[in-house]
């Protein structure tokens, strides 16, 4: 990597609640010629972790931060920065069922979302990096650019305490059901009433050009169903 682009991202931030996984994040950073820091996030408050990116050119945060004791996760973290601050932070998970769940959430604002065995790989993960960086600079790649379609909520359901949707996409070239949490709903099926969102039909925006279910995302929920006699995108 030349050292413009090196300049470019570092240093590097990294967010982990294993001490062992936040070491090697960092060794292999170092070994690249990259500089980074370990953010202590153990019991720290949401503001005060940010407040440790100000410092930072980009970031590197895994998902799960259960033993760090706290209750935000590294997608709130991406999310933030990569929105808020402009400093092109990867997500790191180990719990791929995730990608349907805490993930997606925040999918439309965390571009690369790796799984841990790629993270070990420091060119994956400066790859990653740098994919963000360009769609901060010069905005969201073809396959990540949102039309308005139509989903229709197949089942509602609780999975890890969180009140999820599985729904089928209208226009998406898979007719797989995808699980998103109903926090992206309106209400009252966000919070009030989720189950009786169960068989009505939603407009969103979602990136349909995308071929894997965990990259897919929706945003911009519309403030109701879609007529119910509605059975087809016009």
């Amino acid at each position: 990597m030349s050292a413009v682009a090196v300049a470019e991202i570092a240093p590097v931030g990294i967010v982990d609640d294993e001490d062992e996984q936040a070491q090697a994040l960092q060794l292999e950073l170092t070994d690249a010629g990259v500089e980074s820091h370990i953010i202590a996030v153990k019991r720290r408050s949401f503001e005060a972790v940010i407040a440790d990116f100000q410092t930072m050119r980009s970031g590197v945060c895994d998902h799960v931060l259960r033993k760090a004791q706290v209750a935000y996760t590294g997608a709130m973290i991406s999310d933030h920065c990569n929105r808020l601050l402009g400093k092109p932070t990867v997500l790191i998970t180990g719990f791929p069922m995730d990608n349907n769940t805490t993930i997606r959430l925040y999918r439309p604002n965390v571009p690369v979302v790796l799984d841990r065995e790629s993270a070990e790989d420091v060119e994956c993960l400066l790859s990653g990096i740098h994919t963000t960086l360009g769609e901060l600079r010069d905005g969201r790649p073809p396959s990540r650019d949102t039309v308005r379609t139509a989903i229709t909520i197949e089942r509602v359901a609780k999975d890890s305490n969180i009140w999820v949707a599985d729904a089928t996409v209208g226009g998406w070239e898979r007719e797989d059901a995808v699980r998103f949490p109903m926090q992206q709903l309106p209400e009252p099926y966000r919070t009030a009433d989720p189950e009786s969102a169960e068989g009505k039909i939603f407009f969103c925006w979602a990136n349909l050009e995308i071929a894997e279910p965990d990259e897919l995302f929706f945003e911009h929920f519309e403030d109701a169903p879609a007529p119910e006699d509605l059975v087809e995108l016009p």
